[in-house]
């Protein structure tokens, strides 16, 4: 029987935060290993509680909870939403144009699907939440993104945004404060992304769900209250302000001109009707959540708890060796990058794994969250200070590990470039990799050329002459050239093969000056050498008691 096949479009849908690395830690869990989880934010998870007076405004409705609501969400939730929109400075918000969903998650995909074409693209931030990528894939659109690079501190660069827009762009993502570089947008730069919304007809799509989440006297700027009439969707919510994720309440308010998004909210009532209504009982919540006085800023103050993890955050960067950060100003996350100049060689994802198997550390890789060729990671800040103290040591030992086993890789053709310089002189021997022999280098051994016999070490009979051992040119102790076995698998030429450290000490061992370059004065095929140097060779000639002994060595034969 032929197995059902999923979807074409899911083949490029990504949700890492709760892919293989989690299914992973599942499994070390059950075999009874500890994990400590930095992947998500879910403030339930980590002893946060949701406020007292939300649950007690949901126990006293139960009993109006249990018919089905309105499509939109209950009138008495959307008109606090809506007063604390028009409150912050949005344009034409009413009843009307305000949906409550179940939670943010399910409003993206709706918003998405009501104004996408197949081939429309939507211009996303890079890093990004990857749900906006999955919902634009999930509906015919294409990503398009714009970096937000830490160089510029995680901002993006307005020129390169409007670079991007082309005849079928449609809308253009923000996510203020960030998740998850944790970076919260000035006004002057919102000014100028509604500008070039405003020039080519973009609607403006702002997930705000880390408003009131900001750290150090950061200030919030609402997206709508810059874009006046422009059309402007903003979106929020009950699970990370008022930590309440498990409640699923999510809204959107659709600001702007209202003529020119009739059609729109049209479309998004008819889609919010097709799901019938969102979550009721937890929509009892939403009034006493957005009118009762802020529960967070005790949290983020100095002295509060995601303060505090926060700085513990910061601190465990600073007394890294590998890590550099862009202290987040906002948010759940912190986003910390690997520097390039201590690890050369890193790969995200294969970090993260090894953390998580030798560490007991589940982190998500910068990658996840659409930027190529990430050196990021993302943590969260909601466990306890002390604890993610010692997750930054743990990460630490695992940089010092994967450093460690770098360090000695340097490649043969690195080692190569490094003996001619450095080796091919008068009292060290030339290691030859093609032809797994040391050579004997004289005064003026020239590059590609055995500094022993004078022969291209490239020369297809020049393994032939160094088979038997070199000797001393004054007798005495002799060496035999040095003879490889390869391993099953190993590759035949080594040349760009890693050379070990010990190797590296092995090949180039000092030994006597007059091992090599010092020859005897005597007899040879011209008559007495006397050490002259030979310029058409560039360097000594070989004295007729080497000849004699190579003779003997080989049988008789004598080089070419």
């Amino acid at each position: 029987m032929a197995s059902i096949k999923p979807s074409a479009h899911l083949a490029d849908v990504r949700y890492e935060i709760r892919g293989a690395l989690t299914r992973r830690s599942r499994e070390l869990e059950a075999a009874g290993l500890p994990i400590i989880k930095l992947n998500i934010g879910n403030p339930g998870r980590y002893g946060f509680e949701t406020p007292a007076h939300l649950r007690e405004a949901i126990a006293r409705h139960l009993h109006d909870s249990e018919a089905y609501g309105h499509e939109q969400g209950l009138e008495e939730a959307r008109e606090v939403i809506a007063a604390q929109q028009r409150h912050r400075g949005a344009h034409g918000v009413e009843v009307e144009r305000i949906f409550i969903g179940n939670g943010v998650s399910e409003l993206i995909d709706l918003s998405l699907r009501a104004l996408l074409q197949p081939g429309d693209e939507v211009l996303l931030p890079s890093p990004d939440y990857p749900l906006w990528s999955a919902a634009t894939i999930l509906n015919d659109g294409k990503p398009r993104y714009y970096r937000c690079l830490a160089e510029h501190g995680h901002l993006p660069d307005p020129a390169e945004i409007e670079a991007l827009v082309t005849p079928r762009t449609r809308a253009l993502v923000l996510i203020n404060p960030n998740n998850p570089t944790g970076a919260v947008y000035p006004r002057e730069l919102l000014e100028q992304i509604v500008a070039i919304a405003a020039r080519h007809r973009l609607l403006l799509l702002s997930d705000e769900i880390y408003d009131e989440i900001l750290y150090d006297g950061t200030s919030f700027q609402p997206l709508a209250a810059v874009a006046g009439d422009l059309p402007c969707v903003s979106f929020g919510g009950l699970s990370k302000v008022h930590r309440a994720c498990g409640y699923r309440v999510g809204w959107m308010s659709l600001s702007g001109d209202p003529a020119r998004s009739a059609d729109y909210r049209d479309a998004l009532q008819l889609l919010a009707a097709l799901r019938l209504c969102a979550n009721v009982t937890a929509q009892w919540a939403v009034r006493p959540a957005l009118q009762s006085a802020p529960t967070i800023n005790a949290l983020t103050a100095p002295g509060g708890r995601l303060h505090e993890a926060r700085r513990a955050v910061l601190e465990g960067v600073a007394a890294s060796e590998f890590l550099d950060i862009v202290p987040p100003a906002g948010a759940l996350y912190a986003f910390p990058r690997v520097r390039a100049d201590r690890l050369a060689d890193f790969d995200d994802n294969a970090f993260a794994l090894r953390l998580l198997e030798e560490e007991s550390v589940l982190v998500v890789p910068g990658s996840s969250f659409n930027v190529p060729h990430s050196r990021h990671l993302r943590l969260t800040l909601l466990p306890q200070p002390d604890q993610l103290r010692e997750v930054f040591e743990r990460i630490e030992r695992v940089l010092h590990g994967m450093a460690k086993a770098q360090k000695p890789r340097a490649t043969a053709a690195a080692w190569a470039r490094y003996r001619r310089v450095e080796l091919s002189r008068p009292g060290r021997f030339v290691f030859d990799w093609r032809r797994r022999r040391r050579c004997w280098p004289l005064a003026g051994a020239t590059r590609g050329t055995s500094a022993r016999c004078g022969h291209s070490a490239g020369r297809p009979d020049h393994h032939r002459h160094h088979r038997l051992d070199h000797r001393r040119a004054g007798g005495g102790n002799g060496w035999r050239p040095l003879r490889t076995t390869l391993r099953p698998g190993q590759p035949a030429d080594r040349r760009e093969q890693p050379v070990s450290r010990a190797r590296r000490r092995q090949l180039s061992r000092r030994v006597p000056a007059a091992a090599g370059t010092r020859h005897r004065a005597g007899r040879t095929a011209a008559g007495a050498c006397g050490g002259a140097v030979d310029p058409r060779l560039g360097r000594h000639p070989v004295c007729a008691r080497q000849r004699s002994r190579r003779r003997a060595h080989r049988g008789g034969a004598e080089h070419p």
